[in-house]
């Protein structure tokens, strides 16, 4: 009879790992259960594209095994370096006959359009500012006064004071022509009278403003008729028939405020003072006066604004805004300003 050890195997199931009774209600850590941090996911996905991305710039800037370099052999860039040089050498030598073509159609000595800007603008110094009000204070240590003497050292002063030696007279003479060259005329400082340099206006409540029109290549002005109106109703002389004039008015509820108002020279500018035919030649462009004529308004109150309106005489001026490219409401040979003197 077979024993016990000879018997096969047991019929009863393999045991299982028997876990002691006091450890079954245990609860589960925080990081067996927890969900994985989503920024330290993103991190980590963000850490692997970078070098993935990293790995493939190094591959694209030179990949070894074909021996390119951004995706090109030496025999690309070659073809491809070829071609960008003689489309750019093309375009190079398109602008430059283009370039030559235009040059053949201007002159260095004059403009080629000129009729569109004429006549030309009456401009002043001092600047008004946005409101047109020209304000300072006689005080010496006033911004505005210093701002103002300076720009009329600088625009006004500066140009009269070069050396004229060798300039014309050119006080009766009648204008040149367009084709003549530029004629380089004498400017007399003290033809400014009251407002000459040396003399500051600007320290009292009399102060002067400084006028001139822009220089215009070839415009040549013209005279007035002796028998037109314009002459008598501004009490001019037949002597004023080949010479630019200037007036000045102001408003008429303004009038009270002013004692008078004096014109430097006060026979205006002489047309032998024009034309301007001045070319490219910066030389000559130094060497050219441009007139200048002064108006000085004696103020006789302080902190009201003046209205005062100046303009440029000649038969050629018109009395109103021509129109056209340059369309304006305003003559152009025409400026109003206010003027205040601060207490």
């Amino acid at each position: 009879m077979a024993t016990s050890e000879q018997a096969g195997p047991s019929s009863q199931p393999e045991s299982e790992t028997i876990v002691p009774a006091e450890y079954d209600n245990v609860p589960a850590t925080d990081e067996q259960t927890a969900a994985p941090n989503p920024i330290v996911l993103r991190f980590r996905k963000l850490g692997g594209d970078l070098r993935d991305n990293w790995n493939r710039f190094r591959h694209f800037m030179w990949d070894k095994e074909k021996r390119e370099v951004m995706g090109r052999n030496g025999k690309s860039w070659a073809q491809i370096g070829l071609f960008y040089l003689c489309f750019f050498l093309g375009l190079a030598g398109f602008w430059a006959a283009m370039f030559a073509i235009f040059y053949q159609t201007i002159s260095l000595e004059r403009p080629k359009y000129n009729s569109l800007i004429t006549p030309p603008g009456l401009n002043l110094v001092p600047f008004p500012d946005n409101q047109r009000r020209i304000e300072y204070s006689p005080d010496e240590s006033d911004a505005d006064r210093m701002r103002i003497e300076q720009q009329i050292d600088e625009f006004v002063f500066q140009p009269l004071m070069i050396n004229q030696s060798g300039y014309l007279d050119c006080s009766d003479l009648p204008p040149a022509n367009v084709t003549d060259p530029q004629r380089f005329c004498r400017y007399d400082p003290s033809l400014l009278g009251e407002c000459a340099p040396g003399n500051s206006s600007y320290n009292t409540t009399e102060p002067c403003l400084y006028m001139g029109l822009n220089r215009v290549w070839g415009w040549i002005p013209e005279g007035f008729e002796v028998d037109e109106l314009i002459m008598p109703k501004f009490n001019k002389s037949p002597s004023f028939q080949n010479r630019i004039f200037f007036t000045c008015e102001v408003r008429e509820e303004d009038r009270d405020f002013v004692d008078s108002l004096n014109m430097y020279p006060p026979d205006g500018v002489s047309f032998g003072h024009y034309p301007y035919v001045v070319g490219t030649d910066e030389r000559d462009q130094a060497r050219y006066i441009r007139p200048v004529v002064a108006v000085q308004v004696a103020l006789n109150t302080r902190d009201v604004d003046v209205n005062i309106e100046c303009r440029a005489r000649a038969a050629n001026i018109p009395e109103e805004a021509p129109g056209g490219l340059f369309d304006s409401r305003e003559e152009p040979s025409r400026f109003r300003v206010r003027v205040m003197v601060r207490s």
